[in-house]
C-alpha cells in the first residue's frame, strides 16, 4: 500500500516535471534569459523526482511494501509517463533542427533602410519580407538549440552565455525589420484607401456638377427652341398674309378700271429697289420696297389708271417678299 501511495506521488511530480518543461521551452522562444527561470524549474522537479525515487527504492528494500496488481498497474502507468516525455523532447529537438536547415540560407539576409525599402516593387518588397521571416526562424530556432545545450552542459545556475544572447539579438533584429516593413504596408495601404476615397468624393461632386450644368443647357435649349419655333411661326404667318395680299391685288387687276393720272415710274423704281435690295441680302428693305410699290399699284388701281400689266407686276412683288420672308426665316433658325 505504501508503493500505491508513492506511486501517486511519483505521478503528481512527473506532471509537475511536464509544465516547467513546457514553460523553457516557450520561455526560450521569447528571450533567452528566460531560460535560466525555466531550467531552474526544471531541477527543483527533477530533485524532487529523484529524492522520491530514492526514497520508494529504499522503501521497497526493506521489504515494507505489500505488492498488489494496482501497484503494478500505477508503476507501469509511470513508466509511460516518462517515456511519453521523453518522445516530446526528441520530437522537439527534431523541430528545431529541421526549422534550422530549412533556414539556414537566409542566416545572411542583410537588413534594409527605410529609403531602400521604398524603392523596391511590390513583388521585391514581399520576397525581402520573406526572407526576413525564414532569417528570424532560423535565430530564433537556433537561440533555443542553443540555450538547450547551454543547460545540458553547464547546469541551470550558470548564467546565459553570450552567444545565445547574440543569436536572441539577430533574432529580434529580424523581426524588428519585418514589422517596420508591414508597419510601413499597412501605412501606404490606408493612404491608398483615403486617397481613392478621396478621388471618389471628387468624382461625385464633379459628376452632380456636371449634371446640375447639363440640365441648364438642356433647359436654355429648349427655351431657344421655343422661342426660335414662335419666331419662325410668326414669319410663315407673314408670309401667308403677304401672299395672300399680293395674290389679291394681282387678282384685282384682272378687270379694266377708269384711266386716271398715271404714276408707273414709281411702280417700277420701288419694284427695282425691291429686287436689288433681295439680291444684296437685305430682306427687310426688300421687303418695305415691294410693299411701298404695292401700295402705288393700288393707288394708280383705286385711280382709275391703266392697269396692262399691273397682274404680273403684283405677281413679281409677291416672288420678292417671299423670297425675302423666307431668307429671315433661314437667319432666324441659325441663331
Amino acid at each position: 500500500m505504501i508503493l500505491g501511495a508513492g506511486g501517486k506521488a511519483l505521478s503528481i511530480v512527473i506532471k509537475g516535471l511536464q509544465g516547467p518543461f513546457s514553460l523553457f521551452l516557450g520561455n526560450l522562444r521569447a528571450t533567452p534569459a528566460a531560460a535560466g527561470a525555466a531550467a531552474g524549474g526544471m531541477a527543483t522537479t527533477a530533485t524532487a523526482a529523484t529524492a522520491l525515487a530514492t526514497a520508494l527504492n529504499r522503501v521497497v528494500a526493506i521489504g515494507i511494501v505489500s505488492w498488489t496488481a494496482s501497484n503494478l498497474v500505477e508503476l507501469g502507468r509511470l513508466h509511460l509517463e516518462m517515456r511519453r516525455l521523453n518522445q516530446s523532447v526528441e520530437d522537439h529537438e527534431r523541430a528545431l533542427r529541421e526549422v534550422i536547415d530549412a533556414n539556414a540560407g537566409y542566416a545572411e539576409t542583410l537588413v534594409l533602410s527605410g529609403a531602400e525599402v521604398d524603392e523596391l516593387t511590390d513583388i521585391e518588397r514581399n520576397a525581402y519580407v520573406e526572407r526576413l521571416k525564414a532569417a528570424q526562424a532560423y535565430y530564433k530556432a537556433l537561440t533555443e538549440q542553443t540555450s538547450r545545450q547551454d543547460f545540458e552542459r553547464d547546469g541551470a545556475a550558470a548564467p546565459v552565455s553570450a552567444e545565445v544572447l547574440q543569436l536572441a539579438r539577430q533574432a529580434r533584429a529580424y523581426r524588428d525589420a519585418v514589422n517596420a516593413v508591414q508597419t510601413e504596408q499597412e501605412r501606404r495601404q490606408d493612404l491608398a484607401r483615403e486617397h481613392a476615397a478621396t478621388i471618389q468624393r471628387i468624382q461625385q461632386g464633379e459628376l452632380e456638377s456636371i449634371k446640375a450644368e447639363l440640365s441648364k443647357q438642356l433647359k436654355a435649349y429648349d427655351d431657344a427652341a421655343t422661342e426660335l419655333e414662335a419666331k419662325l411661326k410668326d414669319i410663315e404667318k407673314k408670309r401667308l398674309e403677304s401672299q395672300k395680299r399680293f395674290q389679291a391685288l394681282a387678282d384685282s387687276f384682272s378687270q379694266p378700271r377708269a384711266a386716271s393720272t398715271p404714276t408707273f415710274a414709281d411702280v417700277t423704281a420701288a419694284q427695282y429697289a425691291a429686287r436689288q435690295a433681295l439680291v444684296a441680302g437685305d430682306a427687310e428693305r426688300a421687303l418695305a420696297q415691294a410693299d411701298k410699290a404695292a401700295k402705288v399699284l393700288e393707288e394708280l388701281r383705286d385711280a382709275g389708271a391703266n392697269t396692262y400689266g399691273f397682274a404680273g407686276i403684283a405677281k413679281d412683288l409677291g416672288q420678292i417678299a417671299d423670297e425675302a420672308l423666307k431668307g429671315c426665316r433661314q437667319r432666324s433658325s441659325s441663331v
